[in-house]
């Protein structure tokens, strides 16, 4: 795809946009840094046959498979909408039109893409698309049978122009607009000039009369106004020139085969040419420059060209995708013509030439051209220039001077030469001073000859020498640097001088590997990296036109204001601010032994030297003028799952959200750096240096804005950046409705253990109280059953005696029954205080109680007692066995006083339940007392009272005349504190079935 410059410009100016500087047409394709992406490396499914960025600031590549898409870190293979798709995949052309929308030129068609929308307009070939200055939209189309090649896209219904006889263009494969709104036309047989319509043919007859088949290969328009054509040499043309509208022939020096496939004109107006199998060349200035395979390119088959907005050229091959961007440091070596890559010194000269001293010759620059002077040996060491314009020369082990192409030699008084010379420089009083290896010699020389020579002890060995605009020389030492003067040398201990420079001010400039030491009016400081420098080795200083002080460095070239080195030498701790160029710039520092390995010419230009290639620096050329870089967030994922940027709805409990974002800046896209901020959760811009994800997994629900702004490799911030709003939604239990209902649920439930405590407290009053009325019928239940009855009983009997009160032996009997009634009474009465203490029996001795409870119903009449127990004893609870046995002794007292009976039967039974009867068969109960119990007695209210408490079960059953029967039963987890397993029903049977039964009874007897 071929953009010409011209409408580029105008591009730039509709979208407001400042133009960044081309290529420099003066540097050398081979000093450009050059990148290559080739198809074998997996980059490209196909060869690259189109490029351009779109407004947005994207750049999109057109393949023989399809587009692709670059941010300037990232290939994206682009693909289309749902339900969409290319015609064809193969991508001929491409165009970024001023009004967003991206123009596809296919083998098979027309589309355009904006807005997430894909269109068809034409259909057949598309070679080439342009947008004119007044925004509209021209296609060349080719291979086609309908008529007309030239085809204007406007709205739904293109209108395609050449289809007439008159015209005579049935198939297009170029397009141009120059300067003047003239549209120029390139088909297979002639070339046209349209302009509203209107239209005047070029060589179409000539063309015509050649049986032209592909006719005009390439136009491109000049920002002078003069248009570039292509036509096959074999058709007798070749490159034309057209300016004025009269056509002209242009012979590029050097270059074989006057053909060339596409031609592009850059906006520093140097022509590009592609060829089919010769690589490209450059023509500029009169001067042709050729670029092959064997130089780095990816292919010698050239496919086309395109400049973006910073400057970049992009060149499509049929192998890859080469780009060419600016080096801000400058390399000459053999590729740009030094005679070997052994460049150990420089000089700038006063008329601008720069003098490399090289390996067996001294090399020259002069107008961007190199030539090399060879000289009598085989290494050219120091170099300098003297107040007569004489360059000094070290060669091998001599000193000479080159003057009118002639070298001439400075020796000892005795004619040896000096020796090796590292360094060469020269006092106000025109004294030539040299340092020589291996001794390590100082020479001071006027009038071509050595006055005096220096070794130890009188100076220490030296290393490099300088000029003190104040008079004297500056010398650098192994261990330091000094000043000599008039027969005088002051010695300042530092480390190692690798080289010097001397300001007017008197003061000096010292280059270490621990820093940059600065000496003046006896004090110095040394600028280290705890000051801001990036790192503390420094091979060389020199100043620019602007007083900024660079530095050759180990880590780059390293520039420092002057105001900020005064700050520093004011405030030594300070920090100061300084500008870096480093390998992604071109800088490749090394250091040298031999002075100077820095110099600057004339014209500002600054030159290094680092003991293999010579570096150059334009400080006035390499201001900070790139525009700081669109912003664009791409694309929010969360869990692996993409979600689209115009309505980002997260669902709840995100673990893993990235959002990707990019800065479209393609000259050193390593030097982009980032900052973001998530609102509301941080407070601060967040540093993410060049990375271009942003990672959260620990955010809550709500509604969030992430902003992000970038800046470019001058440093320079986006201030609007870009933005996305996304929000996260919340589960069930975060919902404010949750919330409401914990908090109602969180009181509720207080209110329940308010409420829940308050029972339990009035549950313990009661309970207290409860149990005080408890004790109290307890113990007059007690007092009934007990010493009640045995005073009752002494009542009987003392009214018997009364009845016969005239008989003295009955009436003693009865008193001596009386008093053993009474002291029953008071074991009785003992017996009911001990229960207010304790159980009234041990253990489990109910049976034995109970037969106690017979023998004295037979002391106070004749009857018959039987007591049987049926099960094994078990340990009972003891207020659950006391209650028992009251209302066994309550019966077996009623019966044996008031029933009347000559039979009681008491049974015991110990099994699923503890079941206590007791049968008489006497005269029986009244069946209302037996339900309500006798008005004044509390006899059997005590009874059913005493079971309602252990919670068991009473049941009492008389007729008249039959007796009674009072039976209870206490369930057993309340009778008993270790409960024997218990067979069920079942288990019997099959037991008694196999011959086995139950024999628990045999266990309760073991």
């Amino acid at each position: 795809m071929r953009m010409e410059s011209a409408a580029w410009w105008w591009l730039a100016l509709v979208l407001g946009l400042r133009p960044a500087t081309a290529l420099d047409p003066n540097t050398r394709i081979t000093q450009y840094f050059h990148t290559a992406w080739r198809v074998q490396d997996g980059v490209f499914e196909a060869a690259p046959n189109a490029v351009t960025q779109t407004a947005d600031g994207y750049i999109w590549i057109g393949t023989g498979s399809g587009l692709v898409n670059y941010d300037g870190a990232r290939f994206d293979t682009w693909a289309p909408p749902p339900g969409k798709s290319l015609a064809n995949p193969t991508i001929v052309s491409l165009l970024g039109s001023s009004d967003g929308t991206l123009w596809i030129g296919t083998a098979g068609g027309l589309l355009s893409w904006k807005s997430n929308d894909l269109r068809e307009h034409l259909r057949n070939r598309i070679d080439e698309i342009i947008e004119d200055r007044k925004g509209r939209i021209w296609a060349a189309r080719a291979r086609t049978a309908e008529p007309g090649g030239l085809c204007l896209v406007t709205g739904e219904h293109p209108a395609c122009f050449g289809g007439d006889d008159q015209m005579k263009l049935p198939n297009a494969g170029t397009l141009a607009e120059d300067v003047h709104g003239n549209l120029w036309v390139g088909g297979p047989n002639q070339l046209l000039r349209w302009h509203d319509g209107s239209f005047q043919p070029y060589f179409r007859d000539r063309l015509a009369r050649l049986g032209a088949t592909n006719g005009v290969e390439s136009v491109a328009a000049a920002a002078d106004g003069s248009v570039w054509v292509s036509v096959p040499k074999e058709k007798g043309l070749g490159l034309l020139q057209i300016v004025d509208g009269r056509p002209k022939q242009v012979v590029l020096d050097g270059v074989k085969k006057q053909e060339f496939t596409t031609l592009f004109v850059d906006r520093e107006g140097s022509l590009w040419l592609a060829t089919a199998d010769d690589g490209l060349y450059r023509y500029y200035g009169g001067q042709v420059e050729h670029l092959r395979g064997e130089d780095g390119l990816s292919s010698n088959t050239i496919n086309g060209f395109f400049e973006d907005r910073e400057g970049n050229l992009w060149v499509m091959t049929s192998k890859g995708l080469d780009f060419f961007r600016e080096s801000r440091v400058v390399t000459f070596s053999t590729s740009e013509g030094l005679s070997s890559d052994v460049a150990e010194s420089v000089l700038a000269s006063d008329d601008g030439t720069v003098w490399i001293g090289n390996r067996g010759n001294l090399d020259a620059i002069r107008a961007g051209k190199v030539t090399s002077i060879p000289v009598p040996g085989r290494r050219v060491t120091a170099l300098w220039q003297d107040h007569a314009r004489r360059l000094w020369v070290g060669i091998e082990n001599r000193l000479t001077i080159y003057d009118q192409g002639q070298f001439h030699q400075v020796n000892r008084p005795d004619g040896s030469p000096l020796g090796i010379i590292t360094a060469i420089g020269e006092d106000r009083e025109q004294n030539i001073w040299a340092v020589a290896n291996p001794d390590r010699k100082l020479f001071r020389i006027r009038d071509m000859r050595v006055q005096e020579e220096f070794s130890q002890p009188r100076i220490p060995p030296p290393r490099c020498v300088t000029e003190d605009p104040t008079g004297g020389v500056w010398l650098g030492f192994t261990e330091g640097f000094g000043h000599y003067r008039d027969g005088k040398l002051d010695i300042v201990k530092q480390t190692s001088a690798a080289s010097l420079m001397a300001e007017a001010d008197g003061s000096v400039w010292v280059s270490t590997r621990a820093g940059l030491v600065r000496w003046k009016d006896g004090r110095m400081q040394t600028l280290t990296s705890k000051n801001g420098l990036k790192c503390d080795a420094i091979y060389s200083a020199i100043r620019d036109d602007h007083r900024t002080l660079w530095l050759y460095t180990k880590c780059g070239l390293i520039g420092v204001a002057d105001s900020e080195l005064e700050r520093w030498w004011r405030e030594p701790g300070s920090v100061i601010q300084s500008r870096i160029l480093d390998a992604l710039d071109g800088a490749r520092p090394s250091s040298s032994p031999f002075q100077p390995t820095a110099s600057k010419s004339p014209d500002g230009r600054l030159w290094f030297a680092n003991d293999g290639i010579v570096q150059m620096f334009e400080p006035n050329r390499s201001s900070q003028n790139h525009p700081a870089p669109p912003v664009y967030v791409e694309r929010v994922r969360a869990d692996r799952k993409e979600y689209p940027i115009e309505a980002v709805i997260l669902p709840p409990h995100p673990r893993d959200i990235e959002i990707s974002y990019t800065a479209l800046s393609y000259s050193t896209p390593q030097r982009v750096r980032f900052r973001y901020k998530l609102e509301p959760r941080d407070q601060d811009w967040q540093d993410a240096g060049s990375r271009r994800q942003a990672f959260y997994s620990d955010l809550p629900p709500g509604r969030y804005r992430f902003q992000v702004t970038a800046s470019n490799s001058d440093g320079v911030w986006s201030e609007t950046g870009a933005a996305v709003g996304f929000s996260i939604a919340r589960a069930y239990y975060q919902t404010t409705w949750f919330y409401a209902s914990c908090v109602a649920a969180f009181l509720a439930m207080l209110w329940g253990l308010y409420r829940l405590r308050f029972y339990q407290i009035r549950r313990e009053f009661n309970a207290q109280l409860d149990g005080r009325v408890d004790e109290r019928l307890r113990v007059a239940r007690d007092l009934h059953d007990t010493l009640l009855q045995t005073i009752q009983g002494s009542k009987i009997v003392a009214e018997d005696a009364l009845d016969e009160d005239a008989d003295p032996i009955r009436m003693r009997r009865a008193l001596e029954s009386v008093m053993e009634w009474l002291g029953r009474a008071v074991e009785e009465g003992r017996s009911a205080l001990n229960s207010l203490r304790g159980s009234t029996m041990k253990e489990n001795a109910l049976a034995e109680a109970f037969r106690r409870a017979g023998e004295e119903c037979r002391l106070l009449r004749s009857i018959e007692f039987d007591l049987s127990v049926e099960g094994a004893g078990q340990e009972m609870h003891p207020i659950v066995r006391d209650e028992v046995y009251r209302i066994g002794y309550e019966a077996i007292r009623n019966a044996c006083v008031h029933s009347g009976a000559n039979r009681l039967t008491v049974e015991l039974r110990y099994a699923e339940s503890m079941t206590l009867r007791v049968k008489d068969n006497g005269k029986g109960i009244d069946p209302n007392v037996a339900a309500n119990g006798k008005t004044g007695h509390f006899g059997l209210i005590g009874m059913y009272e005493r079971a309602s408490r252990i919670r068991g079960k009473l049941t009492l059953s008389s007729s008249p005349g039959l007796g009674t029967e009072v039976k209870l039963v206490v369930p057993r987890k309340i009778a008993f504190l270790t409960l024997a397993p218990v067979r069920p029903n079942w288990y019997k049977k099959i037991r008694r079935a196999f011959g086995g039964g139950d024999r628990s009874h045999l266990a309760a007897r073991r």
